[in-house]
């Protein structure tokens, strides 16, 4: 029986750099279903549009309310994405995740290591599983008014440990060797044989869509010419074809801006809770406090 890839989508058209990920896996003979609840998502046809909302019924759209990951909603398809599993059970598969093997890895639970926690953006459950119906409880109970991955990463990583699955996890090198710092790297022709190389032995890669969103990294142009990312294009079966590439010069301002706006905004918080600690007399506010 051949295994579906289903995943998440709310908001604008998916970008080109999207479809790449996901034709990765129609091309390898995969069926890919989105769950949207948009009635013009502009799909292509290789994808099954999948209504949202035979999964998880809602008025609106959850969204992250503070930080920098405000306004996306990330925050929904954490949740969405546990319920999907803990009913469906099978793959799921972020957006921005692309199949790098020519088969998915044969097992009945998949999800790989990170530095330093489990990713939840590529993973494989059987339905029912006790781990999916304690992370859908959880997503659900939070509320939107919580920092950026609350329900991601930290979450499942938290729920592996607690059902002792550590020994099942698939090491970062075969899961998705990039982490979001390479991002920059993706366009820069100077990182393309030894990003190509990384992923010679690895099922997936993750091109981190939201570290693009906070960049400002414009999806609708084409990546320069001889970098890692042109030849994953050059290399799939999508025609695409872009009118203007990205210059090196210009990742370089965004990428500088978007760390600026990072330390700015840290320092503002630190300001923030240190004189709320000095107000109350009690020095600076520990690091583990929260609101």
């Amino acid at each position: 029986m051949t295994e579906i890839i289903r995943s998440f989508w709310h908001g604008p058209p998916l970008h080109p750099y999207l479809l790449l990920c996901l034709h990765s896996f129609t091309e390898r003979g995969y069926p890919v279903e989105v769950f949207t609840y948009e009635r013009d998502h502009g799909f292509p046809s290789w994808i099954t549009a999948r209504d949202a909302r035979e999964i998880l019924p809602c008025e609106t759209v959850m969204v992250y309310r503070q930080g920098l990951g405000a306004g996306s909603p990330s925050l929904h398809s954490n949740l969405f994405r546990f319920v999907l599993l803990e009913r469906l059970g099978g793959w799921w598969a972020d957006t921005d995740i692309a199949l790098l093997a020519p088969k998915l890895p044969s097992t009945d639970l998949y999800f790989a290591a990170e530095d330093s926690s489990y990713a939840n953006s590529i993973i494989k459950f059987p339905s029912s599983h006790p781990l999916l119906t304690e992370a859908a409880e959880y997503a659900r109970n939070v509320g939107d008014d919580v920092p950026w991955s609350t329900t991601g990463p930290p979450l499942l990583t938290a729920l592996i440990h607690k059902y002792k699955l550590e020994t099942r996890a698939t090491p970062r090198l075969h899961g998705c060797p990039f982490g979001f710092k390479d991002v920059p790297k993706f366009f820069d022709p100077q990182y393309a044989d030894e990003l190509t190389e990384r992923t010679r032995s690895s099922f997936f890669m993750h091109l981190y869509n939201e570290i693009w969103r906070r960049f400002g990294i414009p999806t609708n142009l084409g990546p320069p010419a001889g970098s890692f990312l042109d030849r994953q294009f050059r290399q799939s079966g999508l025609d695409i074809r872009f009118r203007e590439r990205i210059e090196l010069r210009h990742l370089e301002v965004w990428t500088t801006n978007a760390k600026a706006r990072e330390h700015f905004k840290a320092y503002v918080e630190n300001s923030r809770w240190s004189r709320l600690g000095r107000w109350l007399g009690l020095g600076a506010i520990p690091q583990d406090w929260k609101a």
